[in-house]
């Protein structure tokens, strides 16, 4: 932006530069006015007008906001407070700017949802604008104090609360908890033993069915080597005959022995699938269940996060 050597009417300071509509402002004092070449300059507004504007703009927004919910009004705050920051920019020692910024944080108070973070920083506000108005503006000075000690004591009632339900809710999530570690606890042993039971069945009719085939084989050996001797022992007068009879008893009992067992094992096969049946099921429900902790633990972490 161009400098022009003119002098500026309310500070003397030859740094200036052309502005809006005609004017020029001072590089100094942010002064804006009217020059005319051989005539007197006309001053059109200070920087204590434009920072005393400023203010009052947003102050009558402030006052438009406060009372009701500002839910869909966190853009205006934001620039609200923008604003605030940059008449500080311009005078540093502006006490309402920085009461303003108290205002601006404080706002959520009405609706109960200022965090600790907020309220340090409107508390360093809070001090810093009574540095600055505390000797030449005792009155504000009351004011702010009283309205401070009114937001203070607000707020903590708030933090207070806060921190007793989220008491009551860890104390509720430590219980879903424990509840929840309970329950997969049980959930596992009783997949162990579903397991076990799976496997020891398993084993059982590898051995019941491996001893079946061998008692077939048994049976149709020794059939054959009793027909073989009644065709080939007429010569010993039936001696043979007799042992080979006896042997196919004792066979034939071995593998009546062993058809019995797999019946056996068919039965208690049975029994043990239903056994495994409803174990599954209610290892279905557990699983329901831990699921169903899982979720309401889920919505207690957000919660307390």
């Amino acid at each position: 932006m161009p400098f022009c050597a003119i002098q500026c009417p309310n500070c003397g300071s030859i740094s200036c530069h052309k502005g809006d509509g005609g004017t020029y402002v001072c590089e100094s004092c942010d002064t804006s006015f009217i020059w005319r070449e051989n005539s007197p300059s006309t001053i059109v507004n200070t920087a204590s007008d434009q920072v005393l504007a400023s203010l009052n703009s947003c102050t009558n927004a402030l006052d438009t906001l406060y009372g009701d919910s500002v839910d869909d009004d966190f853009e205006i705050l934001d620039g609200i407070g923008r604003k605030y920051h940059e008449i500080l920019q311009q005078r540093p020692d502006c006490w309402q700017a920085y009461w303003g910024l108290v205002r601006v944080l404080t706002v959520n108070f009405h609706d109960e949802n200022i965090s600790r973070s907020e309220f340090g920083e409107a508390q360093s506000y809070y001090n810093k604008a009574l540095r600055f108005a505390e000797a030449r503006y005792p009155e504000d000075v009351a004011n702010m104090k009283r309205i401070w000690k009114d937001y203070q004591s607000r707020i903590m009632g708030v933090f207070d609360e806060s921190e007793k339900e989220f008491t009551e809710l860890r104390n509720e999530y430590n219980e879903l908890l424990s509840e929840y570690e309970a329950v997969s606890e049980s959930y596992n042993l009783k997949r162990g033993r579903l397991a076990n039971t799976q496997h020891n069945l398993e084993q059982r009719k590898q051995k019941v069915v491996k001893a079946f085939k061998l008692a077939v084989k048994v049976l149709i050996i020794s059939i054959v080597v009793v027909v073989a001797i009644g065709l080939f022992d007429r010569a010993l007068s039936g001696k043979l005959t007799t042992a080979a009879s006896i042997l196919n008893v004792i066979t034939i009992g071995l593998f009546v022995y062993h058809c019995a067992r797999r019946v056996e094992y068919t039965v208690t096969t049975l029994q043990l699938q239903k056994q495994l049946e409803d174990e599954s099921a209610k290892l279905k429900e557990y699983s329901c269940d831990l699921d169903d902790y899982k979720t309401e633990l889920g919505e207690y972490e957000d919660r307390l996060s």
